[in-house]
């Protein structure tokens, strides 16, 4: 387009010059020339060249109106892109919190689950010293109660 522009410029400069030239041969006296024969090439063609300069000044117009028209849509798309990056960051920074609780909470359930399997072999352990001691656990506990009573 610009190539266009600086083509149309050079063509228009080259027909400003004939159309001076042509201007100073008309104000010179010369010979009567019939009506039809006034019509200058030169000027005909200028005429062309400036229509065909507007019609390129109104597409270039055109397509300045559309690159700021992407631009403006550019810089929404910018700012939308850059609030859900900070989205992502901050979904980033849940998840990686969630899990810093689920290993927590998993490692406290096998804590759990060690001192449950502790607890249940010094129970049997216990229930087979009752047992071996010839006592019953049942009457034991009974015995407890009633004491707790008194």
């Amino acid at each position: 387009m610009i190539e266009q522009l600086n083509a149309a410029t050079k063509e228009l400069a080259t027909l400003r010059a004939a159309n001076a030239k042509l201007r100073v041969e008309k104000s010179q006296p010369a010979a009567v020339v019939p009506a039809a024969a006034k019509v200058d090439p030169a000027e005909e063609k200028l005429a062309a060249s400036f229509k065909s300069y507007a019609a390129f000044k109104q597409e270039m117009a055109s397509v300045f109106a559309e690159t700021e028209r992407v631009r403006q849509e550019n810089a929404a798309l910018g700012t939308n892109l850059k609030t859900a990056v900070e989205q992502a960051d901050a979904a980033r920074g849940a998840v990686a919190q969630l899990e810093k609780e689920l290993r927590a909470e998993q490692k406290a359930r096998v804590e759990a689950e060690k001192t449950a399997t502790q607890l249940r072999d010094q129970l049997r352990a216990v229930a087979r010293a009752v047992s071996a001691a010839g006592l019953n656990v049942e009457k034991l506990s009974g015995a407890t109660e009633g004491a707790g009573k008194r």
